[in-house]
Parts: C-alpha cells; sequence; structure tokens
C-alpha cells in the first residue's frame, strides 16, 4: 500500500469532483495536476446532475492522467470511524483487538463490512488507533461508478482521514495543536478534532452549503442558480460579534445558526473529558471556505481563530503544470494522492481484495444505471420481512445507490417513461420507511447521537416502541441526544424516561433509558391484494 511513484487522488463530491496528481521528485514529491471537474447541471433543476462518470473519463484522458496509484474517495457518511486507545501489540494481537473493538463501534453487521485500522502514534503503553468500516456493498457500488469513468482504484479511503493526512502534511507546524477542522462541503460538513497530532473525533454533520445557497435564495428572492452565484461573490453581512447575518436575512440567519450549535456541540464534547487538551482553534476547508467572510463568520460564531487549509499553497507544486488555485476545495483529494505515494499519517485502505471495478456501463436511463449499484445492506433481515417488500428493497438500493452519487431523481431523463417513474416513486414510498431499514435507521442515529454518548443497547419492534439505552457523561448529552432524534424525523415522538447517576472508577456518569414510537407503514392495496393472493 503506497510508495508509488505518481499518484492521483480523486474526490468525489456532489457539485464538482476534484484530482489532484502527486509525483514523486527525488526524494521528494510534487502536485502536478490539480482540477476541478464541474458537475453538469440540467436547466431545469440546478441540484441535478448528468453523468459525472463521464466528465471524469473525459477529463482524466484530455489531461493524459497515468498515474502508478490510484486513490479514490469513501463518503464519511456512508462509513464509520472511530478513535480508540488499544495496548502497543504485535500485529496479529492488535488485528484481534480491532475488530473486538469493531464488533461494538460499528453500527454495520461486522461480517457485512470492511475493515481498516492505522495507528496514529504511541503514548507509552498506549497507541492511538483510527478504525474505520464501509459496508462491502458500498465500496462495490464506488467501484462500480469508478469503473464507469475509467478509473481503477488501487485504494479507496474515507474522505475524512484524507482530510486529516492533508493537514498533517500541508500544516506540520500546527501537527501538535489541538484543532477543529471543518470541511464544509455542499451536502454535508465534515469535522474532525485533532488533538496533539491524534485524530479523536470524526463526524459527518448534514448541514452543508446547498442548505444555505436554499437559503439565500429565500431571503434575497432569487433562483438557485443566481443565490449560488452570489454566494460565491459578494459578501454577506455578518455580524462581527456573533457571526450572524442581519434580522432581515432569516433563513439564512437560521442555517448559519444551526451549524454553530453543531459545532459548538462537537467542542463541549471534547471539552467534556478533562484530560482532553482544550481546542484552539478551528481550520476550515472545502468549497465553502472560498465563501467572502465565511471565515470571520465561523471565528466570531465559535469565538476562535480560524485558520484556512490551502494545499496547493503549502505544499510542493508545479507551477507551470497547475493552474487552479482554488487550493481549500482540494483537501481530500491531496490527502487521497499522498496515500498513494505512501506519504499519509494514517495509510487505511478499504479496497477489498475481491471487489473488482465493473466495467461502464450505459447511463440513458437512471433505472437501468441502478443495476451496477451495490445489493442492499439489509439483505442480512430478509428473515424479518415479507419477500414482497424486500424485492422492492433491493430494486430501490440500486436506484438509490444512483440517486446518492448523482442526485437525480429522473426529472431530467427524458428517455424513461412516466411508468417507469411512477413505479419507483411507489417503491421508495413503501420502502423508505424507517421500520423497512433497520441497520441504516442505527447508523443514522449514531451519526446525530453526541459523541459523549454510549449507545449500549436497543430494541424495536415494527409499530411499537423503540427503546435506547446506554451511558453518558452528563445529563446534558442525554437531552442532546433527545433532540438529536426527535430532528432526524423518524419517530412519531421521543422521550426520555431516566437518566441515574451512577459510579464508575470514582467518575459520575449517567445510565439513562429513551423511548420513541416507530410507526408501522400503511400496507397499500396493492400490497394487500398480493398477499391476500398468496393466502390463497
Amino acid at each position: 500500500m503506497g510508495r508509488a511513484k505518481s499518484s492521483m487522488g480523486v474526490d468525489l463530491g456532489s457539485q464538482s469532483i476534484k484530482v489532484v496528481q502527486i509525483r514523486r521528485v527525488g526524494r521528494d514529491y510534487r502536485i502536478d495536476h490539480a482540477a476541478i471537474i464541474p458537475v453538469r447541471r440540467s436547466a431545469d433543476d440546478p441540484y441535478s446532475v448528468e453523468q459525472p462518470d463521464l466528465l471524469l473519463r473525459g477529463h482524466v484522458a484530455t489531461a493524459g492522467l497515468r498515474p502508478g496509484a490510484t486513490v479514490c474517495s469513501v463518503d464519511r457518511g456512508q462509513s464509520t470511524v472511530r478513535s480508540v486507545r488499544l495496548p502497543v501489540s504485535r500485529p496479529a494481537d492488535l488485528d484481534q483487538m480491532v475488530r473486538y473493538e469493531a464488533e461494538t463501534l460499528v453500527p454495520f453487521p461486522i461480517d457485512s463490512v470492511q475493515l481498516g485500522y492505522a495507528s496514529s502514534g504511541a503514548h507509552g503503553d498506549l497507541a492511538d488507533v483510527v478504525i474505520a468500516a464501509c459496508p462491502v456493498e458500498s465500496l462495490q457500488g464506488r467501484m462500480g461508478f469508478f469503473a464507469s469513468a475509467g478509473v481503477a482504484p488501487t485504494e479507496l479511503a474515507v474522505s475524512s482521514l484524507a482530510l486529516y493526512n492533508c493537514l498533517m502534511a500541508a500544516m506540520p507546524e500546527r501537527r501538535m495543536a489541538t484543532q477543529l477542522v471543518v470541511d464544509l462541503g455542499a451536502r454535508c460538513t465534515e469535522v474532525l478534532v485533532v488533538a496533539e497530532g491524534a485524530l479523536v473525533t470524526s463526524l459527518s454533520l448534514r448541514h452543508g452549503g446547498d442548505g444555505l445557497t436554499e437559503s439565500l435564495a429565500e431571503d434575497l428572492k432569487m433562483d438557485p442558480h443566481e443565490a449560488e452565484n452570489h454566494k460565491r461573490t459578494h459578501e454577506i453581512p455578518f455580524d462581527p460579534e456573533t457571526g450572524l447575518p442581519p434580522a432581515d436575512m432569516p433563513a439564512t440567519r437560521a442555517w448559519l445558526t444551526r451549524l454553530f450549535e453543531q459545532l459548538r456541540r462537537v467542542i463541549d464534547a471534547h471539552h467534556q473529558d478533562g484530560t482532553k487538551p482544550r481546542i484552539e482553534s478551528v481550520v476550515l476547508c472545502g468549497q465553502g471556505a472560498e465563501m467572502p467572510g465565511i471565515t470571520a463568520a465561523l471565528g466570531a460564531g465559535l469565538q476562535l481563530p480560524v485558520t484556512v487549509l490551502d494545499p496547493l499553497a503549502s505544499l510542493p507544486i508545479d507551477d507551470h503544470a497547475v493552474t487552479a488555485r482554488h487550493g481549500p476545495a482540494f483537501a481530500n483529494a491531496v490527502g487521497l494522492a499522498l496515500q498513494g505515494l505512501g506519504e499519509a499519517a494514517l495509510q487505511v485502505n478499504l479496497r477489498p481484495a475481491d471487489v473488482s471495478a465493473r466495467g461502464p456501463v450505459s447511463m440513458s436511463r437512471v433505472w437501468v444505471l441502478a443495476w451496477v449499484a451495490f445489493l442492499t445492506l439489509l439483505a442480512v433481515t430478509c428473515a424479518t420481512v415479507n419477500s414482497g417488500l424486500q424485492r422492492d428493497k433491493e430494486r430501490l438500493e440500486r436506484l438509490e445507490n444512483r440517486i446518492a452519487r448523482l442526485d437525480l431523481t429522473g426529472r431530467g431523463d427524458e428517455s424513461a417513461s412516466l411508468a417507469d417513474l411512477e413505479q419507483y416513486r411507489q417503491i421508495a414510498a413503501r420502502v423508505q420507511d424507517p421500520s423497512a431499514d433497520w441497520f441504516g435507521l442505527f447508523g443514522e442515529m449514531c451519526d446525530v447521537l453526541p459523541p459523549d454518548l454510549s449507545l449500549r443497547t436497543w430494541t424495536c419492534e415494527r409499530g411499537k416502541e423503540v427503546t435506547l439505552r446506554g451511558r453518558a457523561l452528563s445529563n446534558a448529552a442525554v437531552a442532546d441526544a433527545v433532540d438529536a432524534l426527535r430532528g432526524l424525523d423518524r419517530f412519531t415522538s421521543v422521550r426520555p424516561t431516566h437518566s441515574s447517576a451512577v459510579k464508575v472508577s470514582g467518575r459520575t456518569v449517567y445510565d439513562f433509558e429513551i423511548r420513541a414510537e416507530l410507526p408501522k407503514p400503511e400496507k397499500s392495496k396493492t400490497a394487500n391484494t398480493r398477499e391476500a393472493n398468496r393466502s390463497t
């Protein structure tokens, strides 16, 4: 893994694809290609995209890129990243300990995921170990996309780990600082806490720049195209004390307030543990970092100094070959390329040896392309759902893999018949109910629950109560968990039933129980008729 003479990092985003190639020069390396490939948007829907795999294929061919290694991104939202401290051990013993920890930390069936791990340093007899896991089905879907683009990944890496690797390489003077790293993307905001060189926390917040564009469009009475351009070229009048826009921009104000609240929760959760160093500053990157005034606004909102991570300004670069200057947007792509060179602080490869890229697929119709996507993760629960619903799930998973990558809803696909689209809408209406997606629901809960709270058990049955039990560092964390679960819009009600203080190793913690209602999906007439026919 790593040590190639040249390496290409491909960061697949919802608005654009970032491509970086790094080449060895003697004992050093140099960035000799960096490009942002805008994803084409249809005229009637500014948030739909068309054939990004073909755009990537064309760019790689035109630029003549033939790297020795290619490392491609896996979304943090589709994977799990956890940091633990384990005894310094032999590799075989460490493998066993990592798997044991993963069975507790990973919110997916352990036999259905690809695990990877790496150590970021030792402290006496203990080592900081970062564990990453992603369902193999998701990896197959990602490999299928890159195969359609004519790219053969030698490695797959989680985007948040690539961000960490870029930070360690591009800001060596800040390696031992404790900082909050914020990657402001279009769909999500990835957040890291890096303390004294170790990756402590990795989260993906479902709060991205697309939401800010929509808020600006509402406040300024613009269409989304105009609002997106305005966001990139005009500075919003942020208050220097609060970092918020004026009261006559209520939607934009609400979006920023929510972002600040979520980031403060991450900071507060880190500070709850008195043994950890306090966060000193914020490092901002991603395409959203280039929005005029956002750096000052974030600093005011969090009351912390903010620095922009620009790897194209910090790392050796071939000025004759690289013309792109949108440095903050390339953080993930640079981290991916560094991994291919073997220069990354955390070398975690999630590409299983038995997962191969699939060949190019015709993209004339959305539902045809969906057949190359991954199988449903919840196939392991087939014994708990009826066969008709299971078939619908499998078809929807294949369709939604395409939609999740490209944000397509079929509105721009003129060749798809109305009957085809209506069929998938009906499937979506039935299967998107949370009770039909146990592991997906569990993974979604784990993403929003506060870091200072441990979920130990949960029980659920369709149409009945969901019971969650665990342990938290404070009652405030339990309250935050209740608010976070209510914000999922998955339950009809969420309520804490108790939170009791107990002593553990001389420290006060809180055993809690939260209950919620998981609504039972209403069966359609078609489904009822089919079941009646089966019974006869």
